[in-house]
C-alpha cells in the first residue's frame, strides 16, 4: 500500500476536495505498493520577469530512487481538436499538453534552483476518467502517457511501467526529492511573539469572567477566587486594583513571591502598593518601630555591683 502525503483522507473529503480526485487517491493508495509515496495537491510557483507564477499538480508519484511522475486528472468530457486534447472551462478552454509541460518545466527548474544544480527525473501522465480518447497525435503528448476510461482499471500499472519501484538511493537524493514535495522549510520559534499571542489569547478568554465578577454587587466587596494556576486569579485582582485606583482609592495588591511582585509592578498603574506577603510584613513591622534618639544606656543593680557578664 503506498503512502500518502498528506495522509487523511476523511479531512481531505471533508475539507471539501473534488469527490473524483479522493477517489483516485484512494485507488492509488491501494494499487500501488509501499515502494511508492503519493503527494496530492502539490502547489508550485516561479519566478518569471519580475512575477510569480502559480500551478498545481493533482497527484506526484515518487518511488524509492527518488524518481518522480506527475499526474494530471481531467474529469468531465475533453474536446479533441487538430490532435490537441482541451478541458473546456466556464471561462476558458486549456490546452492539456501545454498545462502539464508547463508545470514539468517550472517543478524542474524550481527544484535545480533550490538543490544547487541538481536535475529531477520527472515524467508526466495525464488521467481522464470520463472520456475515451479516439485519436491522439500531438508532439506534446505521448499515447502511452494518457490512461483514459478505457483504461481507468489499469491506472496502477500504467503508474509502474513508467515508473518502476526503483532502488534506495544511499546518497540521500531521494529524500531531498520527497522533502520538496512536501514543501517543507525550517522555522524555529520566536519566543517573544509566542508569549505576547498567549497573553492576548488570555486577556481575551479571560474577560468573561472579569465581566461576571464586575456585576457581583456586596457591601463591603469581598470576593475569594479559587483555581489552579494559569486560570486568571492574577488578571482578576490586578483588574479590581486598577478599578480601584480609578475611583480615587490606594488599594494593595498582595502576592506570594517577588517575580511575579515585580512583573504586577510594571503592568499595574501608579497609586497604589505592590508587594509581597513577606515584604508587606516587613514594612508594617519597621512602621511600628520607633527610632531611639539616645544612647542605649547601662544600668547598675542596687548592690552597686556590676551583672555578671554573658
Amino acid at each position: 500500500m503506498a503512502r500518502l502525503v498528506p495522509s487523511d483522507l476523511t479531512r481531505l473529503a471533508l475539507s471539501g476536495a473534488h469527490q473524483p480526485e479522493v477517489e483516485t487517491l484512494a485507488f492509488l493508495q491501494k494499487a500501488l505498493p509501499d515502494d511508492f509515496t503519493v503527494f496530492h495537491g502539490v502547489h508550485w510557483t516561479r519566478q518569471y520577469k519580475g512575477r510569480t507564477l502559480f500551478g498545481e499538480i493533482d497527484f506526484v508519484v515518487l518511488n524509492r530512487a527518488g524518481r518522480a511522475l506527475c499526474i494530471e486528472q481531467k474529469n468531465g468530457p475533453l474536446v479533441e481538436e487538430a490532435g490537441k486534447l482541451f478541458k473546456q472551462y466556464p471561462d476558458e478552454r486549456k490546452n492539456v499538453g501545454e498545462q502539464v509541460a508547463r508545470s514539468l518545466d517550472s517543478i524542474r527548474e524550481k527544484f535545480a534552483w533550490q538543490a544547487g544544480g541538481q536535475r529531477l527525473a520527472v515524467d508526466y501522465l495525464i488521467y481522464c476518467p470520463d472520456h475515451a480518447v479516439r485519436q491522439l497525435n500531438a508532439a506534446a503528448i505521448d499515447r502511452e502517457r494518457v490512461v483514459d476510461a478505457s483504461r481507468r482499471d489499469r491506472l496502477g500499472e500504467a503508474i509502474q511501467a513508467i515508473l518502476p519501484a526503483g532502488a534506495p538511493d544511499p546518497a540521500g537524493a531521494a529524500r531531498r526529492v520527497e522533502e520538496f514535495f512536501c514543501q517543507t522549510f525550517e522555522v524555529v520559534p520566536d519566543v517573544h511573539a509566542h508569549v505576547g499571542a498567549q497573553e492576548k489569547n488570555f486577556v481575551r478568554l479571560s474577560g468573561g469572567l472579569v465581566e461576571v465578577l464586575d456585576n457581583i454587587e456586596m457591601t463591603p466587596l469581598r470576593l475569594r477566587v479559587l483555581a489552579t494556576a494559569g486560570n486568571g486569579k492574577t488578571f482578576v485582582a490586578r483588574h479590581f486594583f486598577d478599578k480601584a485606583l480609578a475611583a480615587g482609592t490606594r488599594p494593595l495588591l498582595l502576592c506570594f513571591n517577588r517575580p511575579l511582585k515585580e512583573r504586577l509592578k510594571h503592568l499595574a498603574q501608579a497609586g497604589g502598593l505592590v508587594e509581597t506577603w513577606y515584604g508587606f510584613c516587613d514594612r508594617f513591622l519597621k512602621s511600628r518601630v520607633t527610632p531611639s534618639t539616645s544612647a542605649p544606656c547601662r544600668t547598675t543593680p542596687a548592690s552597686g555591683r556590676a551583672p555578671p557578664s554573658g
